[in-house]
């Protein structure tokens, strides 16, 4: 490599309220992913408007909206930063929320986006959906968009936390490098495939990741 601009990165925003938790104590649970993936991963201020990274419009809490963090991974591939980002937001499910956060509470929001995103959410073979369900142990319904309709709909629920992780993955933007082509190679998409499984296998591994704090990935290893 060596020239800038030479590696693809991936952007996404995530409420400040929660940006310690991925970080960890003294940057751990965020060096962590860094040295794991080979995966750089920068955290600015995210300047407040309505539009994530990826294009989706945020909900608007009280017309506020919440102070956002921008996490921008640059890793060797695009798999390695979406796998770095789902890891890194996995640790937003270690502890028990507080009452600020929404604590155990299940609620439910419908992210809406343009129909010709949908293959793009889902993945090939549901590969990067799955990967999103089990980084944020939120239930992802995607809803087809109705023919003739422009739109498309995703249905998350769960606990604040859980929705929030969901929320963050799926509206995270890819940016490829200049004068790259938009070609899935079919190595590429193996690898893709090999994410969720991974994701369940490195969450336990994880440092202060507990076995009761995922239980969809303890569920998916069969245990």
């Amino acid at each position: 490599g060596g020239m800038v601009g030479g590696s693809p990165s991936l952007e996404m925003a995530l409420p400040k309220q929660f940006l310690g938790h991925v970080i960890g104590k003294q940057g751990k649970y965020i060096n962590y992913v860094r040295q794991g993936n080979g995966t750089d991963i920068k955290v600015t201020d995210f300047e407040p408007n309505t539009v994530t990274p990826g294009g989706f419009s945020l909900p608007a809490s009280d017309g506020q909206h919440e102070p956002m963090a921008l996490l921008t991974f640059t890793g060797p591939t695009p798999q390695a930063n979406l796998f770095a980002a789902g890891q890194l937001i996995s640790y937003l499910q270690v502890g028990t929320p507080s009452i600020e956060e929404g604590g155990e509470a299940l609620q439910q929001e419908t992210m809406s986006f343009p129909a010709d995103q949908v293959g793009h959410i889902i993945g090939k073979q549901g590969s990067k959906i799955n990967m999103i369900r089990q980084a944020s142990a939120c239930k992802i319904t995607v809803h087809q968009p109705d023919v003739g309709k422009n739109t498309a709909e995703v249905t998350l629920e769960g606990t604040h936390r859980q929705v929030v992780a969901a929320r963050t993955l799926i509206s995270a933007r890819e940016i490829k490098p200049a004068g790259q082509a938009d070609v899935v190679s079919d190595g590429m998409v193996g690898e893709v495939g090999l994410l969720a499984a991974d994701m369940g296998a490195q969450m336990q591994g994880h440092p202060g990741m507990s076995q009761h704090a995922d239980p969809v990935a303890a569920a998916a290893i069969g245990q």
